[in-house]
């Protein structure tokens, strides 16, 4: 398994340019200020255990500081940060959105608001909330909109998903299913 990250030394385009076949992009919550804490660590090791050899792209990026560029409109940080996230989701086999939203936790989720709404419906993307995931029902209410299933077990999710990926011919549903904008 291969674990990809923002890299500040690469642009985008030098980061994705390898095959992204059986990728898996993990969205949802990334802490704040605590990296410790952050779920994706969880989801490494349940991948881990699954048998899982693509590539786990996170969004998770320890030199991006929120609160130091949220007030500075000429600083190009968060704007490469949500491009980085975008162009990767779209390069991604399969986008899983774990919504362990805990907002005094410091896991608030608003950008996972906008990422769930831009993606939730595409093929493959899978979608899970813990039971006590704090307020997620507008979320959960969108996917029964839609009669799609959504999972309040992340390993549960994770193995429906590497199941998925290792059907054969089935590696890049995202890419060859989902709607893709024109590269910039």
């Amino acid at each position: 398994m291969n674990i990809i990250k923002v890299n500040p030394d690469m642009t985008f385009r030098e980061q994705f340019a390898r095959d992204m076949n059986n990728s898996i992009f993990l969205a949802g919550p990334c802490p704040r200020v605590d990296y410790s804490q952050d779920w994706r660590f969880e989801a490494f090791d349940i991948l881990k255990e699954l048998g899982f050899n693509g590539n786990v792209i996170t969004p998770t990026n320890t030199n991006f500081h929120f609160q130091a560029v949220r007030f500075k409109d000429n600083d190009t940080t968060l704007f490469n940060q949500t491009q980085w996230e975008y162009e990767a989701m779209k390069k991604a086999s399969a986008i899983v959105f774990w919504v362990d939203r805990h907002v005094e936790k410091g896991f608030p989720a608003f950008t996972t608001n906008i990422e769930f709404g831009d993606w939730h419906d595409k093929q493959g993307v899978y979608c899970g909330f813990p039971d006590d995931g704090e307020r997620n029902s507008y979320l959960k209410a969108r996917l029964k909109m839609k009669n799609i299933k959504y999972y309040n077990n992340l390993r549960e999710l994770l193995k429906v998903v590497v199941d998925e990926l290792n059907r054969p011919g089935k590696n890049s549903l995202h890419r060859i299913h989902t709607f893709r904008s024109k590269e910039h």
